[in-house]
């Protein structure tokens, strides 16, 4: 989004096993090393985007606030447990 300053995303994919922290290199290669053993991979991908301040775009964003969005959140929907009946 130009000139609207900095956008930081994280992802990944929460599997009741851990966490795949890459869902692109990550994901793929957990899912060919899990269909090679007939396994199938089941987990939530979860996204965390952290916009720009509303009127100050040029104020980036903390590096913290990723991680203490993902722990308010988890805090109300405990994604672990959700995944660990999968």
């Amino acid at each position: 989004m130009g000139g609207q300053g900095d956008i930081t995303m994280f992802y990944w994919i929460q599997t009741p096993s851990g966490t795949i922290a890459d869902m692109s290199a990550g994901f793929k290669w957990q899912g060919v090393a899990r269909a090679l053993r007939g396994l199938a991979t089941k987990g939530v991908a979860v996204r965390v985007i952290c916009l720009p301040i509303s009127g100050r775009p040029t104020v980036p964003t903390p590096p913290d606030a990723g991680e203490r969005l993902w722990k308010d959140l988890n805090r109300q929907v405990d994604i672990e447990r959700l995944v660990a009946g999968m």
